[in-house]
């Protein structure tokens, strides 16, 4: 296991999440990026942010690795070699005008254009959705350039790979139009937010002769020039499996995909380690740095970029005679003329739990939730659909009165932090973190050949776990076995 060098810093891996071009499992990525000595690693899925959740909750807070070479001090509370963080730097590629491009975000604006270019990629404008032209471009999301323009605020853009728009230009000799394109996207972008993006995959002259022209082009212009690799996957097994999703995204064998030109070419598309990038970009060293450079102002992601806003409830205020009010005021005098219908004259221990609730309602910024829900409900009890509140909403005095839920939680002394409460929200990623450690700890299970010991009953067979190399991560393959002896031998085979 590599020591932590962070002479590089890859900005452009891909995940499985880049559906039929990417090769890994967030959580794999994770894992082997600091088997290599990353600190931090860049997540340009696709048109898609689906990954970064995974990869962030393994990334930041890993569990011990078995195989790690210090596993036998792992009595201690943290690793060093193992355990330490990997931060994650957010991104996304995007089809802009027919050419792919990357984006990274700066700051959480950033996250949420990003987020809101991804959707525009998918969705399209809704003002201009159409039902027979969504079909037509399903699965190739793009985007136009104003719309990048629109939302170019906390975004940093990397130019994008061989394909790209810059360096089909610079490779047709046309340098007047890759100078006035690289203008348009200087304009756009914040300063400093721009960067030239070179790549070497040791393809023939041609690539070396575009990369040269292209650092060429970043110096004449007083521009950045930064080195990706782009990796699709981490190992040899995985460029396979990438070369089988190319031949099925074209619905073709693997044989005629490879004779058409489709595949890559070698197997040089792989995530490689800082060491390895150093020895390839020796003597140009620059790209190098720049990637630690924008790796340094991209770094703040939380998982609380990730929660989604909710909407402010102005139409229903409108019509409620509450325009000027914000949404905790609009609550307030939902939840009043509720405790009246509910309770009519509340109690003291009533008003007490109501103030108590609204108070932490408000702190969380969740009246909005609360908003939606009871107009939802309201809508649906004036058309006659029954609905009913369920779970722990019921433990809520709130939803009570708002008619969202039918149990008196007060009568009933039921705990509204059950429901609600200011440790949970600030715990929420941790709560996450247990659930995606419990899954992990499972599939690292597949390790192991292990025996599950017979039922109490007395029936002597028992299950045997092996792994298979032909399931896919997070799958054991389970064998029935009749009796222990040939489980046992099987466990000693397989040590």
């Amino acid at each position: 296991m590599s020591d932590v060098n962070p002479q590089y810093i890859e900005l452009r891996s891909h995940t499985c999440f880049s559906f039929s071009d990417g090769a890994i499992s967030a959580e794999a990525l994770a894992k082997h990026a600091r088997q290599l000595g990353y600190t931090h690693l860049g997540i340009t899925d696709t048109a898609d942010l689906g990954g970064l959740a995974k990869f962030a909750v393994e990334a930041m807070s890993p569990l011990k690795d078995p195989t790690c070479p210090d596993a036998e001090r792992h009595d201690a509370e943290y690793c060093k070699t193992c355990q330490y963080p990997v931060r994650p730097i957010v991104g996304a590629e995007l089809n802009v005008d027919g050419y792919p491009m990357a984006f990274l975000a700066r700051n959480e604006e950033g996250y949420c254009n990003l987020a809101a270019l991804v959707t525009l990629a998918r969705v399209g404008q809704w003002e201009e959705w159409d039902k027979k032209i969504q079909g037509k471009r399903r699965g190739r999301p793009k985007v136009r350039w104003e719309q990048v323009a629109t939302h170019a605020n906390g975004l940093h853009a990397m130019t994008g790979p061989a394909s790209g728009e810059l360096a089909s230009f610079v490779r047709g000799g046309r340098t007047t139009d890759a100078v006035q394109l690289l203008n348009r996207w200087r304009d756009a972008f914040e300063p400093g937010a721009l960067s030239i993006e070179v790549q070497l995959h040791y393809t023939g002259g041609h690539e070396a002769a575009l990369a040269s022209e292209l650092i060429e082009l970043a110096n004449s212009e007083g521009l950045p020039w930064v080195a990706t690799q782009d990796p699709r996957y981490v190992d040899e097994r995985g460029r396979l499996v990438h070369d089988m999703l190319t031949a099925l995204r074209y619905d073709l064998t693997i044989d005629v995909a490879a004779e058409r030109g489709l595949l890559h070419p070698n197997g040089e598309w792989r995530l490689l380690s800082p060491r390895e990038m150093a020895a390839r970009w020796r003597g140009r060293e620059e790209g190098l740095r720049e990637s630690l450079r924008v790796a340094e102002r991209c770094t703040g992601f939380t998982l609380d970029w990730m929660r989604p806003p909710l909407p402010d409830f102005h139409k229903a205020k409108v019509g409620a005679g509450m325009s000027d009010v914000d949404d905790n005021h609009a609550l307030r005098r939902w939840t009043e003329e509720g405790m009246r219908e509910r309770w009519g004259e509340p109690t003291p221990r009533q008003w007490q739990q109501i103030e108590h609730e609204l108070e932490l309602i408000a702190n969380l910024k969740f009246p909005g939730f609360f908003l939606v829900m009871a107009d939802a409900i309201r809508f649906a009890r004036s058309k006659g659909i029954l609905c009913q509140g369920r779970g722990s909403a019921a433990n809520s005095a709130v939803a009570f009165c708002l008619g969202i839920t039918a149990v008196d939680p007060v009568k009933h002394g039921l705990l509204f932090e059950r429901f609600l409460s200011a440790r949970r929200r600030k715990s929420r990623a941790a709560g996450h973190r247990r659930r995606f450690r419990a899954r992990a700890a499972r599939r690292s299970a597949r390790l192991h050949v292990r025996h599950v010991p017979p039922r109490a009953r007395g029936d002597h067979r028992g299950d045997t776990v092996f792994p298979r190399a032909d399931r896919g991560p997070g799958r054991d393959a389970r064998a029935r076995l009749p009796g222990r002896d040939g489980a046992r031998d099987l466990e000693a085979r397989a040590r």
